[in-house]
């Protein structure tokens, strides 16, 4: 789910996501380094800049959903 999308600024909501499902509520950290360099290539070329992915809420820490914000570095 996309929350918010601007030129600039993008926070997406991923549920049940692969890579996390398997630890669910089991670490204190975010888990999702494959999805969060996805995201990474991907908004890079929609944006025609460099980007950074951080992802702020995981299911691995027992938050509903893994939540990430991408930021324009330009």
């Amino acid at each position: 789910e996309i929350a918010e999308f601007s030129s600039n600024k993008a926070t997406l909501i991923v549920k049940d996501l692969f890579e996390c499902m398997p630890f669910k509520g089991k670490r204190e950290e975010a888990f999702s380094q494959f999805f969060r360099g996805y995201l990474t290539g991907i908004f890079e070329q929609i944006l025609n800049n460099g980007v950074s992915v951080t992802e702020v809420e995981c299911i691995v820490k027992g938050d509903p959903a893994c939540k990430f914000i991408v930021q324009s570095k330009g």
